[in-house]
């Protein structure tokens, strides 16, 4: 049994390397977690880091309003559908082709857009976390995954001159 738990954490391990060495930046679940150190979750029941998700949706789609924002970060966090294949499916449809989202544009007029989640044009711009011992509330009990993995847009990079590069 030790022995497997070591090869557990091994493994573990050498994918959380293999990550990292990818461009990846990592974290641990527990300073994640509502009584972490650096808390990103109000509970266990939230597996959506909510502010993260909230800064890299502004980013990506500067022309939403804050409000705006909050409407496509509540979609993203609501589920519509009732079992997990269908959640799937719909949330794979919310990353693809975005988030429908009305917002007033800088004339004051109602504007229908899609907010976008990921940028696929340039990958190298999005921020990919690796995360272990992510603690979840489940069904019966806790759930908590070996890596959970989180994207979310980066902030463009400022030149000596302060330029976006």
């Amino acid at each position: 049994m030790i022995e497997h738990v070591a090869n557990d954490h091994r493994r573990n391990q050498l994918a959380i390397q293999w990550v990292q060495d990818t461009g990846w930046s990592y974290a641990n679940g527990a300073d994640l977690a509502p009584e972490g150190v650096t808390p990103e979750r109000a509970d266990f029941r939230t597996v959506v880091v909510k502010a993260r998700l909230a800064s890299a949706l502004q980013r990506l789609n500067p022309r939403l309003s804050s409000a705006a924002v909050e409407e496509v970060v509540h979609v993203v966090m609501t589920p519509t559908e009732t079992n997990l294949p269908r959640i799937n499916r719909a949330f794979d449809r919310l990353l693809m082709d975005g988030v429908k989202v009305e917002f007033p544009n800088a004339q004051g007029e109602k504007e229908t857009d899609y907010a976008q989640l990921i940028d696929f044009q340039n990958p190298a711009k999005n921020d990919f976390l690796v995360v272990n011992q992510f603690t979840g509330t489940g069904m019966k009990k806790p759930r908590r995954p070996d890596l959970a993995i989180f994207i979310k847009k980066q902030e463009p990079e400022q030149s000596a001159e302060g330029i976006a590069a």
